[in-house]
Order: structure tokens, then C-alpha cells, then sequence
């Protein structure tokens, strides 16, 4: 809020030399354009209002938003006048200039003493405006976007992802949390080593599923999911699993075990060991018709004589973007200096300019002794 003559100014008056004694209207002046820039710290300028001086002892201001008591003022730019400093050389009169609580620009040699924006004191001397010093404190409005390097709320806990809560409240914390590393929903602690780990708290399980979404969950430290049937279901561990009655067809009578001589089984259920004599299993029966890699490749249409037809091969040893070259027999296919990324070809190069398509790019190379190169 803002008060006249604050108690700042108050407690230097105790030391105020008396009056008519050398420097005692200076000090005075000094208190209090103190008393008021800080008085009126609580009101702001939005935008503009930039105090300037005129001829003579014309004060001018420019159009801008001040807002003052949470009322916004919009205000077109003009010019009054100062009080000058009544003949005395030795003095440079203050004038406060100001939006006052109703939205009007005023001049004034004394404190306000209602709610009021700061614009700037202008000091005047035998007719003349000696000095303007800029009073506004600056502050974004609700209709403006301000750029900032960064934002400190304090309100916000350290890790957490902030949501917008409300145009009266702004923002709060949101369920999800991030180390720098990882990434927690209902969790803020990750494992040892974790890098670029999704981790998910205990949570309560959903009793309906939205239309064209599924939802997941941890429960008892179990990942749960339901899809839109509304059914919730348990996402399974795949490694080592163990099946109660699964439902895997017509069930055998028993199972065979260290099983020596010929014997013909019927539907059998193998469980682990080693096979060994038996005839190739053959290829309509689910086998390969052979006992080596190159016999089952060859019977397979993919030997080294062979010249299989794929939808796409996908080698390991080469790296994206890169057109294969043939190397050798034993080495087969290796990168190649052409690049591509889908529109653009590089020889030598993989980064092309902004927006480019359908560019060649040549990256710095050795000079032949006649060849055309860049360099």
C-alpha cells in the first residue's frame, strides 16, 4: 500500500540539520523523494508513462498503462507543469509526478497521500526544469508475454514439473517429478545407475477407461494396464515365466522322462535335455532338413549360392543414412562415403543447410591430381 511521508524519512528527520541551517531543505527534498519512490513500490507501471522534460518548466509524459489499487489505468500522453523553486538559486525544487488512485497524471511538490504509481521527480530551478529522474517501477501485465533468461517460483518444490493450476494461483506442482536423469509420476526416487528411467508410483487402480486410450499403473509395486474394456490387467514378466493351466491345446496323459531306445511319442511335452540321433526334422514338419548351419541355410533358400528375395535387410555393422558398398566375400556390405537423409545426398557430408532438398553436399576432401573435389 501507499502511504505519505513514510516512517523511513521519519527516523532520518532525527538527524535532520534545523531548519534554515546549511543543507536542510536539500536533505529534506532527498527524504523525501525516498519516502516517495519507496511508498509507491506497490503500484506499478505496466507500460510507458516515460517522464520527460519540455521548455521552460513543461513537464511531459508519454501514453501507457499504470496500474494502481489492482485497478489498470489506461493513459493518453500530455504535459503540465512544474512548480519552480520561487527565486531561491541555492534550491532545485522536487516535483512528484504520479498516477493517482483514480488514474490521473499529477504534479506535485507534496507526498500523495492516497494510492498512487511513482512516474519521476522532476527538479526545477529559477524557471527551468534542472532535472528528471525516473521514478516507474516496471512490471508485466496479465495481457503481456515477457521473456525471462529464467523463472524462480518459490511456491514450486525443487524436481517437480509444474502445471498451471489457475489464473489466481499460477503455477503449482505436478505429479511428476525429474532427478535431471530420470523421470518419476508419483515417484521421486529412481534406482541405483538409473539413467533415463520411467518410474511410476503405487497409485490407485481406475474403476472406468476413457474411449480410445489406455491407462497404466503401478499397484503393490505391479505394473497394472487397462485398455478401454475397463478391465484391469496385470503386464506380465516375460523372463522365466511360470503358467498355471495355460491353455495350450490338447493336454498329454504324462510326460516322458530320460527316455532311452526308439520310443514313438504322441503329442509329447519336452522339458529341457538334449536330443540327439534322431532324423533331421524336416522343413514341412517345422525343422530345416538338416544337421549343419550351411545345409539348413541352403535347404532354407538362403545359402551362399542362393538369391533370396527380402521386403528389406537389416545389417548391424552399418550405420544410418549411409549407402552400403560391397567390400569383400568375407566382409560383405560396409559404409560407404555417400549419405543420404531421405531428400538430401552427401559425399563426405551428412549435414546439409536449413529447408534443403534435393541438395548434393560435398564435405572438405584431399585434392586429386585432376579431379573436381571441394576443398
Amino acid at each position: 500500500m501507499s502511504l505519505p511521508v513514510g516512517t523511513y524519512s521519519q527516523n532520518l528527520n532525527l538527524s535532520l540539520p534545523a531548519d534554515g541551517a546549511a543543507y536542510h531543505n536539500d536533505n529534506l527534498q532527498n527524504w523525501k523523494a525516498i519516502d516517495f519512490v519507496n511508498q509507491g513500490k506497490y503500484n506499478s507501471v505496466i507500460s510507458g508513462l516515460e517522464v520527460t522534460a519540455g521548455s521552460g518548466l513543461t513537464v511531459v509524459w508519454a501514453a501507457g498503462t499504470a496500474e494502481v489499487a489492482g485497478t489498470s489505468y489506461s493513459i493518453a500522453s500530455a504535459s503540465g507543469s512544474a512548480t519552480d523553486n520561487s527565486g531561491n538559486p541555492n534550491l532545485h525544487l522536487a516535483n512528484f509526478v504520479f498516477v493517482n488512485n483514480l488514474g490521473a497524471v499529477t504534479i506535485s511538490t507534496s507526498l500523495p497521500t492516497t494510492e498512487y504509481a511513482p512516474l519521476g521527480i522532476i527538479f526545477t530551478n529559477t524557471g527551468l526544469i534542472s532535472k528528471v529522474v525516473d521514478a516507474r517501477k516496471i512490471a508485466a501485465g496479465s495481457s503481456d508475454s515477457p521473456t525471462f533468461v529464467t523463472v524462480k517460483c518459490s511456491a514450486l518444490t525443487d524436481g517437480y514439473i509444474p502445471k498451471h493450476t489457475s489464473d489466481a494461483v499460477g503455477l503449482a506442482n505436478s505429479p511428476i517429478y525429474t532427478d535431471g536423469t530420470n523421470v518419476g509420476i508419483g515417484a521421486t526416487t529412481f534406482g541405483t545407475s538409473a539413467v533415463g528411467v520411467l518410474g511410476i508410483g503405487n497409485g490407485t487402480a481406475p474403476t472406468t477407461s476413457p474411449a480410445n486410450m489406455s491407462q497404466i499403473w503401478s499397484q503393490s509395486g505391479i505394473l497394472k494396464y487397462m485398455n478401454s474394456d475397463g478391465i484391469p490387467k496385470t503386464i506380465a514378466s516375460l523372463e522365466s515365466p511360470t503358467f498355471t493351466s495355460p491353455a495350450l491345446g490338447t493336454p498329454v496323459s504324462g510326460i516322458l522322462t530320460n527316455c532311452t531306445g526308439s520310443p514313438t511319442l504322441t503329442s509329447p511335452t519336452i522339458n529341457g535335455g538334449t536330443i540327439t540321433g534322431m532324423t533331421d526334422i524336416t522343413i514341412a514338419d517345422g525343422g530345416t532338413g538338416a544337421s549343419t548351419a550351411a545345409s539348413a541355410a541352403t535347404n532354407l533358400g538362403v545359402g551362399t549360392g542362393d538369391s533370396p528375395a527380402f521386403v528389406t535387410v537389416k545389417c548391424s555393422n552399418l550405420t544410418d543414412g549411409y549407402i552400403p558398398k560391397h567390400t569383400s566375400d568375407a566382409v560383405g556390405l560396409a559404409n560407404s562415403p555417400i549419405y543420404t537423409d531421405g531428400t538430401n545426398v552427401g559425399i563426405g557430408a551428412t549435414t546439409f543447410g536449413t529447408s534443403a532438398v534435393g541438395v548434393l553436399g560435398i564435405g572438405n576432401g584431399t585434392a586429386p591430381n585432376i579431379k573436381v573435389y571441394e576443398q
